[in-house]
């Protein structure tokens, strides 16, 4: 009788373990079901209860049968696209902006000054107009190193483009198979 002791206590001990693995499971199929039933409520577009979620029928498939062109085109319309064009405008304006200090400048500038003085001989009102030309004659590379900087960092920017592109298209495509999915399963039940 004292070996059997032990033995019922580690069974009871391999029973709570089996049923917290079971119940920790169940949560975690109830947290994906919720998840599933919001994403399908906002492809429907309407609420859905749990004696609907049970009447596959009743399931309008017009609303997740949309034309996959229309979908394609708002793929350019994603935020990170978006974003990613942005940078890459930017970054193009900035290769003329710097390789426009290779170009001389001219700077004007007019002067106003009233000087009080009693003497009626000087000038009350001074004016004058200056004109600064400058022209870039050598400076080391300078310029010339940061046109290839800014051009590197447009082919920067333009690989980032073309990456969130190609991440907001597979994101597309896992979306739609789901979706597909979905019709396809909801057609099962259906039938069944």
């Amino acid at each position: 009788s004292e070996h059997s002791f032990p033995t019922r206590r580690s069974s009871d001990l391999e029973a709570k373990i089996r049923f917290d693995k079971t119940k920790a499971e169940w949560l975690s199929w109830q947290k994906q079901l919720g998840v599933a039933k919001y994403a399908l409520e906002k492809m429907i577009g309407e609420p859905i209860d749990k004696k609907r979620l049970l009447e596959p029928e009743r399931i309008n498939l017009t609303t997740l049968a949309a034309d996959r062109a229309e979908w394609e085109q708002k793929l350019t319309q994603n935020n990170d696209v978006r974003l990613a064009k942005t940078y890459l405008k930017i970054a193009e304006k900035e290769i003329d902006i710097r390789a426009s200090e290779h170009y001389p400048r001219v700077d004007m500038r007019v002067s106003y000054t009233k000087t009080d003085t009693q003497d009626i001989s000087a000038h009350k009102y001074d004016k004058s107009f200056f004109i600064d030309v400058k022209i870039p004659i050598y400076q080391g590379g300078y310029v010339s190193s940061r046109v290839a900087e800014a051009k590197l960092l447009a082919r920067a920017a333009k690989e980032d483009l073309d990456a969130a592109t190609k991440e907001s298209k597979l994101k597309f495509e896992d979306l739609w198979s789901r979706r597909d999915l979905s019709i396809q399963s909801v057609d099962l039940f259906k039938e069944h």
